[in-house]
């Protein structure tokens, strides 16, 4: 919200914007006048004054002890759950190190043959794609994929710790994802390789859920330079609780029974 004040945004424009981006009651509007007055008063302080389920009577060890107990409880679960607004919870959350509660632990950007990444800390790593046969390499191959499965692995270990070892993996059946070597990675990391249906590139969660909302959110956009890009990719991420993937991998079963349909060829949506 002061992001939006030093804008020159309305109180109303941040409400309408917040909940647009984090979620339906992520604030109230009335909350939201409340921290726009304060920052016109030339208090731009972020923490919460006392007050009835304001963070200085906050019980951290409550919270650290709810989302240890349920992973799968979203910052708008734990906000309703606690009586306080979104941002407490992200604040508390930030300051316990439990701060990721999205669905997506890991990601990354390739351009122009570097690949980009974001370590736990939010800062920027980036990597050159190694060449091949003394020839400038683009895109994803064995070499790439190898070396993303190994950062994947590690921010599970960082973010997910108690999951690292009943991790069930799922990817479609694209060339670098095929090969011995990858294969063999995945097998030595302990991950448990879920089958995918032969020539069907497509009926992947990642492909028929997660791009595809992504592209409807990118959808007319034009960006001025690689941060704005960036800024818009989190923002579509901050976007979307555990419940958005759910539904993707709960799509499989009928996405696979339809490719089963049509032996193998492209399968209607």
């Amino acid at each position: 919200m002061l992001y939006h004040f030093e804008k020159g945004w309305k109180a109303a424009q941040s409400f309408r914007d917040l909940n647009e981006l984090f979620g339906e009651v992520t604030i109230s509007e009335s909350r939201c006048r409340e921290w726009f007055a304060r920052f016109k008063s030339g208090d731009t302080s972020l923490e919460d004054k006392p007050g009835r389920g304001r963070s200085s009577d906050f019980d951290d060890q409550a919270l650290l002890a709810a989302v240890e107990e349920d992973e799968s409880l979203t910052t708008r679960m734990l906000a309703y759950n606690f009586n306080v607004d979104h941002s407490t919870i992200v604040r508390r959350l930030k300051k316990l190190g439990k701060w990721d509660r999205s669905g997506i632990i890991h990601w990354e950007i390739i351009i122009n043959g570097i690949c980009y990444w974001w370590n736990s800390n939010d800062e920027r790593q980036q990597w050159r794609i190694p060449d091949k046969n003394d020839k400038r390499q683009f895109n994803i191959n064995s070499d790439v994929y190898l070396a993303q499965l190994d950062r994947l692995h590690a921010a599970i270990e960082t973010k997910r710790p108690h999951k690292k070892n009943r991790i069930v993996f799922h990817h479609d059946n694209a060339r670098p994802h095929v090969e011995r070597c990858v294969v063999e990675c995945i097998a030595n990391k302990g991950w448990e390789l879920l089958p995918h249906p032969p020539y069907s590139l497509t009926e992947a969660p990642t492909d028929y859920h997660v791009n595809r909302s992504l592209k409807n959110w990118q959808a007319n956009k034009v960006y001025d330079d690689f941060d704005n890009l960036v800024a818009d990719v989190k923002a579509w991420i901050a976007s979307k609780n555990r419940e958005f993937f759910a539904r993707g991998i709960d799509r499989l079963p009928s996405k696979w029974e339809a490719v089963f349909e049509v032996d193998g060829d492209y399968a209607p949506d």
